[in-house]
């Protein structure tokens, strides 16, 4: 199990959007999911914060002991993705949802200490067709 990287590396990417810091390096289990908190057993696997377009499907909803969270799932690769609810209701209101799937570019934000996947801003994701389209459903 890896811990806490350096708290420099979560300035890495120098942007705070939303009151979410955008992390240069998230967690990950050892199945590949997204970890939504880092506790003292630390996490498997810190990755790149790489912004990447997905189709997801919205799977269940938690609640935990700080935040509760919509979980998404990746159906190319299986792996979830947590989603914390302020993240969650800018979603409803700029994305087009299809019974409960939604494409788009996704990014890891960090609120406290909750890690989840929020819309990717647009200066971070790439000028293709692909990201225009989702924007016109």
């Amino acid at each position: 199990m890896n811990t806490h990287p350096e708290q420099a590396s979560y300035t890495a990417l120098g942007r705070v959007h939303s009151e979410s810091v955008l992390p240069a390096q998230v967690p990950f289990t050892a199945l590949g999911h997204l970890q939504g908190y880092v506790g003292p057993q630390g996490c498997d696997d810190w990755r790149d914060n790489t912004p990447f377009h997905a189709a997801l499907e919205l799977t269940e909803v938690r609640r935990g002991v700080s935040s509760a969270r919509f979980i998404w799932v990746d159906p190319a690769t299986n792996i979830t993705y947590p989603m914390l609810l302020a993240d969650t209701a800018d979603l409803i209101s700029n994305s087009v949802l299809d019974r409960g799937t939604v494409t788009g570019w996704w990014v890891v934000g960090l609120r406290g200490k909750n890690y989840g996947l929020r819309r990717a801003p647009a200066e971070l994701t790439p000028d293709n067709p692909t990201s225009s389209q989702e924007s016109a459903g």
